[in-house]
């Protein structure tokens, strides 16, 4: 069995664009309307590890977002984790984010290619 990274090509003004906000963003009476077009899309992952494993598999996936700060702009990255199985009921697949006992080794070994991926990206920034 091999993990698999895979990357997902993006146009340099992806980069650039922030991502849609997970949960519903309230407004109130002084904010400006949101930008319905910029929150319509969902961009993918920057990239993915992949693993498989008895029953399923883990994922591990990466997102960027620049951010300005005082000393200019910064790329931010943040990581999710989800391990899928196989349904009993209609041998169809679930995601969840909990991980059996099991799991853990190839997780942490995810987390460390993730990790080792993310500062070849960042190298000659802050950590």
């Amino acid at each position: 069995m091999s993990s698999v990274t895979e990357s997902q090509p993006q146009p340099p003004e992806a980069a650039s664009q922030a991502e849609p906000a997970a949960a519903p963003q309230v407004q109130s009476e002084s904010q400006p309307p949101l930008q319905a077009a910029a929150h319509s899309e969902k961009r993918p992952p920057l990239f993915k590890w992949s693993h498989p494993t008895g029953s399923g598999r883990i994922d591990i996936a990466v997102w960027d977002k620049t951010i300005q700060t005082d000393s200019g702009e910064r790329v931010l990255y943040h990581v999710t984790c989800q391990r899928s199985y196989r349904r009993q009921q209609d041998g169809g697949y679930e995601n969840t984010g909990i991980f059996w006992h099991t799991d853990l080794l190839v997780l942490a070994h995810g987390l460390q290619v993730v990790f080792d991926r993310i500062k070849e990206l960042q190298r000659g920034e802050p950590f």
